[in-house]
């Protein structure tokens, strides 16, 4: 029987499996890959190294043109989000935090900056998003690369920000994504 649908037919009793998280469990792994980055994107005092996940991530999103990305706490997806549109050759780069991580994250890219070479992005909040002015900012900014660090922050369909999102990537197909989460989903 398929895994996909198996869940359907199980007993009330036992623990029932969505068939989207099965289909996720499903996928593929990503092979390890040896390339390590850091010549590339350092500046030229730099003496920060780049972690294997990391360079992978920013491979991974330049060869695809797009990156869902479930990067565990404390394995440097700050870093992974400021050195994407080098990476992927981009030049409106939008990157959505919580608000209480909006000053965190442009102190540690003037930390970054010293050791790698990018452009900081536009950092606004998914709060800020979410409010009326919030369409405005994403008409202005005309981003060709958002990034979204702790993606679950959209996990509500019905949000505005998640509709203003959703309809923007749809109108700008040309428009890059990147979602990355520690906690992208808890099953």
């Amino acid at each position: 029987m398929n895994t996909q649908v198996a869940h359907l037919f199980a007993s009330k009793k036992k623990k029932v499996i969505s068939s989207e998280t099965v289909r996720i469990s499903n996928l593929p792994r990503k092979t390890k890959n040896a390339v390590d980055l850091t010549k590339k994107l350092k500046t030229p005092t730099g003496s920060m190294r780049l972690r294997t996940i990391q360079s992978e991530a920013l491979i991974e999103a330049e060869t695809t043109g797009g990156l869902i990305a479930l990067i565990g706490c404390g394995h440097g997806k700050t870093l992974i989000t400021l050195l994407l549109g080098r990476m992927m050759r981009k030049k409106r780069v939008l990157l959505l935090v919580p608000a209480s991580l909006r000053e965190k994250t442009h102190a540690e890219a003037l930390t970054y900056k010293e050791h790698f070479d990018f452009e900081i992005p536009h950092i606004i909040s998914y709060q800020k998003l979410s409010r009326p002015s919030g369409l405005r900012i994403l008409q202005d900014l005309s981003p060709d690369l958002i990034i979204c660090d702790e993606a679950h922050h959209l996990k509500d369909m019905s949000s505005v920000r998640t509709k203003r999102l959703a309809k923007y990537l749809v109108q700008h197909a040309k428009c890059a994504y990147v979602a990355m989460s520690g906690t992208l989903y808890n099953r």
